[in-house]
């Protein structure tokens, strides 16, 4: 709560001014009588609120609500994520869904802390990371993607961004021209392609 006086005019004429009405009604309306008594009284207060209204007082209440920051997880969708390159024959999309499994424990508790928001991509941004599909992007827009990430959390405070892909931009804006705005609004991207042992060490941020 605050308390803001914020006058029409100076202090010193908004005194004078009030000194001159208290006067005058003093003199105009002398307490000879009750009924002169009463009459100044009224006099008196008028000029009390017309001093009020001179000063223009507000009282301003303020209310802090913490908003809990977000952290985005965008994982590539695009077909080739299905080459078998990894660890046990498997393909970018089996190490990324066994990993995001074995993340679950990890992402509960993270989750206490920030809000935690998933998306997946090919050419364009889909709506939630489903692991039960198998990816059928025929590109992968890497930078077109992230630019939608900054549209889609507008108003969201972000604490950071886990991109997930194996790396190759094959249209759209560049992905370190997108980044740059990320930057500017100091929110970091941890990068992590699909093909290095990396991927598990991005959500230990």
């Amino acid at each position: 709560m605050e308390f803001t006086i914020n006058p029409v005019w100076a202090w010193p004429w908004i005194a004078l001014l009030a000194a001159g009405l208290l006067y005058l009604s003093y003199w105009t309306y002398r307490p000879s009588t009750r009924g002169r008594k009463v009459l100044l009284a009224l006099r008196w207060a008028a000029t009390a609120l017309v001093v009020l209204v001179l000063l223009r007082p507000s009282l301003a209440f303020t209310r802090q609500q913490n908003q809990a920051a977000s952290l985005v997880v965008v994982a590539d969708k695009s077909k080739s994520m299905l080459l078998r390159d990894m660890w046990d024959d498997q393909s970018r999309w089996e190490a990324l869904g066994r990993l995001m499994k074995e993340s679950d424990a990890a992402l509960s508790k993270l989750g206490e802390q920030v809000r935690l928001r998933t998306f997946s991509f090919g050419g364009r941004l889909g709506d939630s990371l489903d692991l039960d599909k198998p990816p059928d992007g025929n590109q992968t827009a890497v930078g077109a993607a992230l630019q939608e990430v900054l549209q889609r959390t507008a108003g969201d405070r972000l604490a950071a961004v886990v991109l997930l892909s194996d790396g190759a931009n094959t249209t759209g804006p560049s992905p370190t021209v997108v980044a740059r705005q990320f930057a500017s609004y100091k929110v970091p991207i941890h990068r992590s392609e699909e093909h290095t042992s990396e991927l598990q060490s991005q959500f230990r941020i």
